[in-house]
């Protein structure tokens, strides 16, 4: 597994270097190359990364998130700054990226087994959330004592922006819980 993690780190920081000018895909690679959503943690599945892409959007030039920080793509924040422009496969390649940085991180956070749609409903919300909130959190210091209901019930708890209700935030959450759920 190590040798796949590696091998798609390889083609995507080569992919991002050559500012995506040949536009390489999934498609692009060997037949029997590693899926670009694997990782030796855990593999983040299509459910996951349909809720980030209907919750986020896709922006192709800079723009303030909530919090203030210069985002693209759909919400990658490392290194963004005003006025900066990507294509479409480069904002594909932005996600994948920091979803393997989450899938790596989420390996070492929990301490429980978790399946594939749990694994991913987390990685989902520390996509939104941020890996440190969700560290801190009590949603994380449950699933790691086996309360996996208690767990489950602590996706709502993040439905603020700005210290208000948001309605977006409540159906993503909800979505993401019923993910966990499965």
């Amino acid at each position: 597994m190590k040798i796949h993690l590696l091998y798609r780190l390889i083609f995507s920081a080569a992919v991002l270097l050559s500012g995506c000018a040949t536009q390489k895909t999934s498609s692009d690679l060997p037949s029997d190359a590693p899926p670009l959503t694997s990782s030796a943690q855990g593999a983040t599945n299509q459910a996951c990364i349909d809720i980030i892409k209907q919750s986020e959007g896709v922006r192709l030039t800079a723009y303030r998130g909530p919090a203030g920080h210069w985002l693209i793509g759909y919400g990658h924040k490392a290194g963004v700054k005003q006025g900066m422009e990507i294509n479409a496969p480069q904002a594909e390649v932005l996600l994948k990226n920091d979803l393997l940085k989450i899938e790596e991180q989420m390996g070492k956070m929990v301490k429980v087994p978790v399946n594939n749609n749990q694994f991913s409903a987390l990685v989902c919300l520390g996509y939104n959330i941020g890996m440190g909130n969700l560290y801190k959190s009590t949603l994380l210091r449950l699933l790691n004592k086996g309360d996996y209901a208690g767990a489950s019930e602590q996706f709502s708890v993040w439905r603020k922006a700005a210290g208000k209700v948001n309605a977006h935030l409540v159906q993503r959450r909800a979505k993401e819980k019923s993910l966990f759920d499965k």
